[in-house]
């Protein structure tokens, strides 16, 4: 008798220190939630050392964070970008958006999910600096944001409750967002290469069959030249000129840009009406071809009928800071 109780003492001891222990270990174990806020880093765009290649994403593009962890948006490039929330649907007038809407204060802001939270142009050098620091003040859910300016441009931040581990550190982020950078410029490499035969071989448009490809692209990957760059005709020729991005605007802009910054390029400029006939040029006025994209009323295509001999210059009024830039020779 005495035994049956000491063995059954001594489970019921054992059971307890157990249980103790386990107790001990839960009240123990740290939350999944980092005793400070993360910082996790997203980097606006990426480009070839030269410009000419571009990749216009978030990297990285989706996160998933805590409430109360800061994520740093920074674009590096020359080519703007937005960070924009609270926008259902895609962005007709990104024009609306080059200032910042409701931030706490320069590059700075907290996202409640309370109405448009926008960043404004972020750019090196630019009047709203490059950087966007955005304090997450949200319950769990996950959260759209988006590039004003570029319509594929999109991204998510995924807030989960304290208690849930997140899966990935900045590090890892910023592992993949490289990652996802080579790809997308590489893509780019493999665009510009199809521009530059489609330019060559002018096989898809009307007329005398010398076209000069502006740029080219799928929404992500982008190409920033004109092919060939440097092109050589006879006075009388006929030159087309052919977004061939159909997400990117550019312009052909010869002579001195239109007044107004890029909302003065997105109209043409001296061009001939309508606008799928040539415009005669001899180098004494300043001509533009406005945006070229296909869902405007002047299209993506601008053809330009060269009447004396010279050497033209010709710039894309929004990117030939990146070296987007061309000349026609004429000869006599």
């Amino acid at each position: 008798m005495n035994t049956h109780f000491s063995r059954l003492g001594a489970r019921s001891l054992i059971a307890l220190v157990v249980l103790a222990l386990s107790i001990a270990g839960v009240a123990a174990m740290p939350s999944s939630r980092a005793a400070a806020p993360l910082t996790f880093h997203v980097t606006l765009g990426a480009a070839s050392p030269d410009m000419a290649l571009m990749g216009m994403a978030f990297y990285p593009s989706d996160l998933t964070v805590h409430r109360g962890d800061l994520v740093v948006f920074t674009d590096y490039l020359i080519e703007p970008h937005t960070v924009t929330f609270g926008v259902d649907g895609p962005i007709t007038n990104p024009f609306a958006f080059f200032a910042p809407q409701n931030l706490t204060g320069l590059g700075t802001a907290t996202f409640t999910n309370t109405g448009i939270l926008n960043s404004g142009l972020l750019v090196p050098n630019g009047p709203f600096g490059n950087s966007l620091a955005l304090t997450v003040d949200v319950g769990p859910g996950t959260y759209a944001f988006q590039c004003a300016l570029h319509p594929l441009m999109h991204g998510t931040i995924t807030v989960v409750p304290d208690s849930q581990k997140l899966p990935h550190t900045d590090a890892q982020y910023q592992h993949m967002a490289h990652a996802r950078m080579t790809v997308d410029v590489a893509h780019a490499r493999d665009i510009a290469e199809a521009s530059a035969e489609a330019a060559a071989t002018a096989s898809d448009i009307e007329g005398t069959g010398i076209e000069v490809a502006v740029g080219g692209g799928n929404g992500v990957s982008t190409v920033m030249r004109f092919f060939p760059s440097d092109l050589t005709i006879q006075v009388g020729d006929t030159v087309t000129f052919v977004n061939r991005d159909p997400f990117t605007p550019h312009t052909v802009t010869f002579g001195a840009e239109p007044p107004g910054g890029d909302q003065g390029l997105v109209a043409p400029a001296n061009r001939s009406v309508p606008f799928n006939t040539a415009t005669d040029y001899d180098g004494s006025f300043n001509l533009s071809s406005g945006f070229l994209l296909s869902s405007l009323p002047w299209g993506n295509m601008f053809s330009v009928t060269f009447t004396a001999p010279g050497t033209y210059g010709y710039i894309c009024g929004l990117h030939d800071l990146m070296g987007m830039v061309g000349t026609v020779t004429v000869e006599a």
